[in-house]
């Protein structure tokens, strides 16, 4: 699997948050993102620190970013609402926005996104 290691990284993101246990489903939404050529998949050494940035810029989510979108500055994220909520979203966060405008985009699956972007 050519993306193992953010897979991993984020999987145990997910688990430790309390989110999700499923790793097929990372997977699938990792190597899903790597094929659409809209998207390019970080590193889990740039995922983590995303993910510091994201959480210090626009607080009151916990985010666990799996890419950039090519062409402006979305970041896509599995996100979770607090500190204790295990109900898992996924966004689309526009990078340099000012907080309070930055989720351009909010779905409740990967499938209900790739819906949406195609």
């Amino acid at each position: 699997m050519p993306h193992e290691q953010l897979t991993d990284y984020l999987l145990s993101q997910l688990q430790e948050a309390g989110l999700i246990d499923d790793k097929a489903y990372v997977a699938k939404v990792v190597n899903g993102l790597s094929e659409n050529e809209s998207w390019e998949v970080l590193s889990a050494e740039e995922a983590s620190g995303c993910k510091s940035y994201l959480e210090s810029e626009y607080r009151g989510y916990r985010y666990f970013p799996v890419a950039n979108r090519m062409e402006n500055d979305d970041i896509f994220c599995f996100v979770a609402s607090g500190e204790k909520s295990t109900n898992m979203l996924i966004f689309i966060i526009h990078d340099y926005a000012s907080p309070g405008w930055e989720i351009s985009g909010q779905y409740s699956s990967y499938e209900e996104f790739i819906q949406d972007y195609e």
